[in-house]
């Protein structure tokens, strides 16, 4: 029934408002996503060192690709939706993400908001993970805010 519901909104949004706000660029981008070790509450301290506290690199992630970006969300593409018995898009389950932007890799939490299933090129099963980003290291931010910059000129 859930999965009912979800895909009455999604056709919904194609004929009423879209009630995104920022600008989004579409855009492919390498990615990799894994569970974030650092639970909701640190989320919200500002760090200026987000590196320390995301998970070890040896754990488990999925790779894909990015559809879209913007300055507060990304819409990810992804083999699978599940890492181990957890659901990428569960309720309150921050993720990290690595996007590699064309000069560098950086690091972000995002929380998904959204999914839904894709079909790919090669005709497997793909997912759409719609996440908002909730939190980026100050050197990463501003790497990221300039790339914005550079697709809002093309």
């Amino acid at each position: 029934m859930p999965e009912l519901v979800r895909n009455i909104t999604a056709r919904l949004r194609e004929f009423v408002r879209d009630r995104r706000c920022a600008k989004r660029y579409s855009v492919r981008l390498s990615c990799q996503v894994e569970f974030a070790k650092a639970g909701p509450s640190s989320l919200k301290a500002q760090s200026a060192n987000l590196k320390s506290q995301m998970a070890p690199s040896g754990s488990q992630m999925v790779e894909g690709h990015t559809r879209d970006v913007s300055s507060d969300g990304v819409a990810l593409i992804l083999p699978a939706i599940r890492i181990g018995d957890h659901y990428l898009a569960g309720e309150n389950h921050p993720l990290l993400v690595r996007l590699q932007l064309p000069e560098q890799t950086i690091e972000m939490y995002a929380l998904a908001v959204r999914y839904d299933s894709v079909a790919g090129e090669d005709q497997c099963a793909r997912y759409i993970i719609g996440a908002r980003i909730t939190q980026l290291g100050q050197e990463d931010r501003a790497h990221y805010v300039e790339y914005l910059a550079q697709l809002a000129q093309q």
